[in-house]
Parts: structure tokens; sequence; C-alpha cells
């Protein structure tokens, strides 16, 4: 899976585009950057480990984020990351999923305060639910991971 956004306006506007591979030497999610429209691209930069697929991507201003889901301590979990200038940097990855739950295939929205990422997510038997978690930035350019905000559950 993969997932494309914009960050930048105008003549520092940038394409951004997360890919999954899964050759063996190089598994893993890759951010890949084009400041030309889309005519030539960055060489691909690593954003997430060899068990991480599913990803998606939002841009807002300068500010990119990543959710994707991937295996962790024997459990698909999802996780997003957060970059404050346009994908050169990323903060810390941070799980949104519960622990004990198969969370998987998350999407990304840019809100006009911050970003919304939903998935689904089901555990031993139970009834799939859909998540949807509001990450907050609190203000990013100082260095912090970005922290799971106002959540909403809705099972299907």
């Amino acid at each position: 899976g993969g997932g494309l956004a914009v960050t930048g306006a105008g003549d520092a506007e940038r394409l951004h585009v997360v890919s999954w591979t899964g050759q063996k030497a190089a598994a893993g999610l890759y951010l890949e950057t084009s400041e030309d429209g889309g005519r030539s691209w960055r060489e691909p930069a690593p954003l997430a480990g060899a068990t991480a697929q599913h990803a998606d991507l939002a841009g807002d201003g300068e500010i990119l984020a990543a959710a994707w889901d991937e295996i962790v301590d024997g459990e698909r979990s999802v996780r997003a990351a957060i970059s404050g200038d346009g994908g050169a940097t990323w903060r810390e990855a941070v799980r949104l999923s519960d622990s004990g739950r198969n969370a998987s295939h998350p999407l990304v929205v840019a809100v006009s305060d911050g970003f919304v990422v939903t998935w689904t997510e089901s555990g031993d038997g139970s009834t799939a639910t859909w998540r949807a978690v509001r990450l907050e930035d609190d203000g990013l350019p100082d260095g912090s991971a970005p922290r799971p905000g106002r959540e909403s559950v809705t099972g299907y």
C-alpha cells in the first residue's frame, strides 16, 4: 500500500509518496519526494521497518503526517509519525492502537487543527471496530513526538 501528499505551496510545493517494498534486502516503507511536480524524485528514504505496511500520508503546509501498520511484539499495530519540515526529518513514531488488538489499514487526513488517523481493528474473535484518533502536534517544532488526542470508536 502507499499514500500521496503535498507540502509547501507555489514554487516550494513538494509531492511525497510513501510506498512498501517486500524485497528481502530492503523490506519496509520508504518516502520519496519530488520538487518538480513528479518529473524527478529523490532517492527513497526509509520511513518504517521491515514489517511495516499499508501506509498513508497527509500534508498541511510544511507538516507531513504518516500512518502505517506494523508488527510490533508479535501484534499488528497502527503507528504514526509527523515531520515538521516537509519530510526531511521525522519525530519518533507513536503507537495509536491498543495492545492485544489486530489493527491495520490506517488512513490519515489533515484537519483544521492537526491530523486524524483512522483504521480497523479486532481481537480474539471480536467484531471489527473502526477507530479514529486525532493527532495533536503540540507545536511540532520543539521536536516532541505527536501524541494521540481525542478518539472515537465505532463497531460494525
